[in-house]
């Protein structure tokens, strides 16, 4: 049996393992080259969490704040 040094065994405490988002030009880009009717929920999440409000999003893909809301929903 192999006997892990000290240091090892401590290397990783206290480390939490998360995945970092990417850049903003990796993930939004793609979502707005796209058309309102590939857009997905998640595309539209995304746009929320990189600080686009639904204003934002109506003007952008020409639709209705009620239809933003809607694609968040499903």
């Amino acid at each position: 049996m192999k006997k892990y040094s000290t240091v090892n065994k401590k290397k990783s405490q206290g480390i939490w393992l998360v995945e970092k988002r990417g850049s903003e030009e990796e993930i939004i880009d793609p979502i707005l080259d796209k058309s309102w009717r590939e857009l997905t929920s998640m595309d539209v999440y995304n746009l929320y969490n990189f600080g686009w409000r639904t204003v934002d999003i109506c003007a952008k893909f020409k639709v209705r704040h009620s239809q933003v809301l809607e694609r968040l929903r499903h």
